[in-house]
């Protein structure tokens, strides 16, 4: 398996602290809140994120994150993403 070197880094979002660093996985990974039948990756509790918020995903040594059409929406290094576009 290819080890990669990216990290989300939280800026706020329960249960995390600001300045949390969270080594993302080689795949997809989805971040969101968990519910009845799914665990997401990277879970979070706070009511701003939606139980599917955003994924991350792989392509060569590309990071890709798309905004899953959350309700509060997504912001990468201070840029909104829009909903449903790498």
């Amino acid at each position: 398996m290819q080890e990669n070197n990216y990290f989300l880094i939280i800026e706020q979002g329960e249960p995390y602290e600001k300045g949390t660093e969270i080594a993302l996985q080689t795949g997809e990974s989805l971040l969101g809140r968990p519910w009845k039948t799914h665990q997401p990756d990277i879970p979070f509790t706070s009511l701003y994120i939606s139980k599917k918020h955003l994924s991350f995903s792989f392509n060569k040594n590309q990071c890709i994150v798309e905004d899953l059409s959350s309700k509060h929406g997504t912001q990468l290094n201070g840029v909104d993403l829009t909903p449903l576009q790498p």
